[in-house]
């Protein structure tokens, strides 16, 4: 009898022990499943151009991730930040804000709001955004536009023939990386 119960126990542990793992292994796959907008082609890092007719205008590095989130460096290593969505197949919005200050004091914020259509390669989309600034107390000033973005994915690239050693590339500013 005594065996009997001592079987009956193991037998009772790993049955349990095995839909407890089977419970905590579902749970934890439904919570790594990607959000919907993780197959979304608008995913990734790019280039992005606000302005292509201006030739002085710098390009951003711009990264848009699968929750959601934005994350841009202008040519001057100024950040951006905001949200986007998927609106359809290859559409977004998207909303930046960016604070600012003047004279250590904030002077309020910045806010652009786009539509974004990624082209059927998945390589490059445009935009069509407005900007609008917003006073430190809230006050809206309205948006103004539209204007035209265009960018372009950043591909991951192998490696080529080095042309020097990187010690040469950094002396003496951009001849030092200008072939002779």
């Amino acid at each position: 009898m005594h065996r009997f119960t001592a079987l009956v126990i193991t037998i009772a542990v790993v049955v349990l022990g095995s839909v407890w793992f089977d419970t905590r292994t579902s749970a934890t796959a439904q919570e790594a499943t990607p959000t919907a907008m993780a197959g979304h082609p608008l995913v990734g890092a790019w280039l992005l151009d606000t302005n292509a007719d201006d030739p002085a205008n710098g390009p951003e590095v711009t990264i848009f991730t699968a929750d959601g989130a934005y994350i841009s460096v202008d040519a001057e290593g100024f950040p951006n930040h905001g949200v986007w969505e998927a609106t359809g197949e290859r559409t977004a919005g998207l909303t930046i804000v960016s604070p600012g200050m003047e004279e250590e004091a904030f002077a309020g914020m910045f806010v652009v709001r786009a539509s974004i259509e990624v082209d059927e390669t998945g390589d490059s989309f445009t935009a069509q955004y407005t900007g609008e600034f917003v006073t430190p107390d809230g006050t809206k000033t309205g948006e103004y536009g539209p204007g035209t973005a265009t960018a372009t994915r950043i591909e991951v690239e192998e490696m080529g023939t080095p042309a020097g050693p990187l010690e040469v590339l950094f002396e003496g500013g951009e001849a030092a990386a200008t072939p002779s």
